[in-house]
């Protein structure tokens, strides 16, 4: 049986659509009877023909695509070597890669902020002046001169100018697994304490720090800078000592095991030093303490080192528990220490992300965490008799936060086009 030669003819037979010089002379021809009063001049330096050039050339290499076998067009004839994509050049686009385009509006960056891993929320406000920084503009020999502070002299006919352009950010955080709520400073820790009896019954500690960002910024960013290279904390934390913990922020002294009885359910401050192996203590001052528990876990408890009893428990030791390690998130200071780089992580992935997609003649002036606000709900409930009275209370929380802060809907392709 003979085969067809496998030859390359001198003169091939095209189709249209594959013959690059019958295009070009069929576009000049469309262009002669439509636009010919106006448009003369049709030799290859005219930028129309340069256009029609493009065109004609992106219709025959669309045309010698689709000639391909099915095969060819799914898959490159040699697969990558990295497993997890073994076809990196085939010629399909996810939804996300070819329906997209860069962002625009501030609803268009606030999206591209809710679709990063650690973002659950995000608000774009474009401001006056985000930043408060203001400029002021008078006319001096016909001439607009600018300055960033108001003229002395009061006889200057000047006024003030506030730049366009500029957006304030805010985030709200997804809650780590580990971590909890990224969005709060608050760090929550149980302890079992037991009675004369050996059973156990549960104290709840609870710590809300101040805001750092509020503060002096310099120390609170030594201590959560980061290694990583070596995976973790530049300076190691070698003590953590209870300075103060009193009932008010301007008191000096430290409560005694009376008052901690007494006022159990107040909000007490404590203070705490930390000391590193290198540079200055931090000293965190007035963080708020709140304690949670039965008659046996108040009796248990202690503000100072218990004397040698398995039924007694500190405040100090509970505080000032230092990590075996720098990666290990144990202790409330180590929990805080965690949980304020993780924040640092999230709004610097932020920042980066949008001024990837930064538009001309804009910027931001301030990226950050979204501040929280506490919510209380008084409420008397009647339940059916045969209710299941935690799974109600569930519900009412779980409803009450999908209403205060709802989270934000993701869509399926399939459902946007439905």
């Amino acid at each position: 049986m003979s085969q067809t030669p496998i030859t390359i003819p001198k003169q091939p037979v095209l189709k249209p659509a594959e013959d690059y010089y019958y295009l070009r002379r069929t576009g000049i021809g469309f262009i002669e009877q439509m636009g010919s009063r106006l448009w003369t001049d049709y030799n290859p330096h005219d930028p129309g023909i340069t256009i029609l050039e493009a065109l004609c050339y992106a219709i025959t290499d669309l045309v010698y695509r689709l000639g391909w076998d099915m095969k060819d067009i799914l898959a490159p004839a040699t697969p990558s070597s990295d497993p997890s994509q073994p076809f990196p050049n085939q010629a399909f686009f996810t939804a996300r890669e070819i329906l997209t385009i860069n962002p625009c509006t501030p609803g268009d960056f606030r999206r591209l902020l809710i679709d990063l891993e650690m973002v659950r929320n995000a608000w774009v406000f474009c401001k006056a002046c985000a930043c408060d920084l203001h400029y002021y503009a008078w006319c001096e020999e016909e001439q607009l001169m600018l300055s960033y502070q108001k003229p002395i002299n009061p006889n200057l006919p000047f006024k003030k100018v506030d730049p366009l352009g500029l957006y304030e950010v805010l985030l709200e955080l997804e809650a780590d697994p580990v971590l909890g709520d990224l969005n709060d400073r608050k760090i929550e820790q149980t302890v079992f304490v037991k009675d004369s009896d050996n059973n156990q019954y549960p104290l709840t500690l609870e710590l809300r720090f101040p805001a750092w960002e509020l503060l002096d910024q310099q120390p609170y960013l030594d201590f959560i800078h980061f290694n990583t290279t070596t995976k973790a904390f530049t300076r190691k934390i070698t003590s953590i000592t209870l300075e103060k913990l009193s009932r008010s922020k301007t008191a000096n002294n430290t409560v005694a095991e009376t008052e901690l009885t007494r006022y159990w359910r107040d909000v007490f401050y404590a203070s705490l030093k930390i000391t590193f192996d290198s540079g200055p203590a931090l000293l965190i001052e007035n963080a708020a303490l709140r304690l949670f528990g039965n008659e046996v876990s108040k009796k248990a408890l202690q503000v100072n080192d218990p004397v040698a009893s398995p039924f007694q428990y500190s405040i100090e030791s509970i505080l000032c528990q230092l990590p075996p390690d720098a990666q290990a998130v144990i202790g409330f200071v180590q929990q805080y220490r965690h949980k304020l780089l993780k924040i640092a992580q999230a709004v610097a992935k932020a920042k980066t992300t949008l001024h990837a997609h930064r538009n001309l003649e804009e910027d931001y002036c301030r990226v950050k965490g979204v501040d929280v606000e506490d919510i209380a709900v008084c409420a008397d409930v009647e339940v059916a008799p045969d209710a299941d009275i935690e799974r109600v209370q569930a519900q009412i929380w779980f409803e009450l936060a999908q209403y205060f802060n709802p989270p934000v809907p993701f869509y399926t392709l399939q459902e946007l086009m439905d």
